[in-house]
This record gives C-alpha cells, structure tokens and sequence, in this order.
C-alpha cells in the first residue's frame, strides 16, 4: 500500500492529483506508525508544492501587472470577494479577437461561427493586504456590471 501511494503521489501531473491521492490514503484510516509517518511527511511535500505555486503565480502576476497586462478597475457593486468601491487589477484575455486577428485572410463562415462563439476570460487579481501573495480568479459575470475603468 506505502509502495503504491509513493508511486502514485511521485507520479501524479498536478497538485490536485497529489492531495486527492494523499487524502485516499488519510481516509484508509492507517494505524500503522510507518503509515502514519509517511502521511506528515507526504502533507508537509503538499503543502511546499502549494507555496512554490502560489510564489511563482504571485511572481508572474506582479510581472504582468508590471507590462500593462492588467488594467486598475472599480468595483461598482459587490460581488463577493469583490468589494464595492474597492480598486482591483482586471485583465481580460479575449481569443476570440485574437483568433479572428489570425485568420483574417482565410476564415469561412464555420471557423468565424466557431471563434465567436468563445467567450473571454476575465481575471482579477486578489491578495490579502500589504506583504501578501497575489493570486488571480476567474470572474464569470459581466464586467462592466460590476466594474468601471479607474
């Protein structure tokens, strides 16, 4: 069972795979010490791949702020986590413009049909005050219902 749970952790490809395959070997009960162990040792890995992501997504985040990737927005009514009049960096990633952008000179009608039909991706940068790592979420709703340019 250690053998395998090694095995699968090591091999899993995200950090998700990782802590659903550490949490099946929590909620196999162990009683064995070695088990045990393993399992604060394993969590203790987890929780470090965790800090190493949200670094280099907190570095990658400040870079693009840096070169204008994200625009400062209001928030005109609350749609929690985002806090009326509260500022925040917005960043909209549209590829269906890019894609028509691309392909202008040889679109059909089914390939315009297909990439309008791709909606953007709106991210907004949040952090928990000064000092604090910078993460981004996906904002689902329509942004200028909820935000106006600052």
């Amino acid at each position: 069972m250690i053998h395998t749970f090694i095995e699968d952790f090591e091999n899993a490809i995200s950090i998700n795979a990782k802590r659903t395959i550490l949490h099946n070997l929590i909620d196999s009960n162990p009683e064995d010490e070695e088990t045990l162990d393993l399992i604060k040792d394993y969590k203790g890995h987890l929780n470090d791949l965790i800090e190493e992501e949200a670094q280099a997504e907190d570095k990658q985040i400040n870079l693009d702020i840096e070169t204008g990737k994200y625009k400062l927005m209001r928030c005109t009514k609350t749609n929690l986590p985002f806090l009326e009049n509260w500022m925040y960096r917005v960043r909209v990633d549209d590829m269906s413009a890019e894609l028509k952008e691309q392909w202008k000179d040889n679109m059909t009608t089914i390939l315009e049909d297909y990439i309008s039909n791709i909606k953007p991706i709106v991210w907004i940068v949040t952090d928990n005050g000064l000092g604090t790592l910078k993460n981004k979420a996906i904002f689902t709703e329509t942004l200028s219902d909820y935000f106006t340019e600052a």
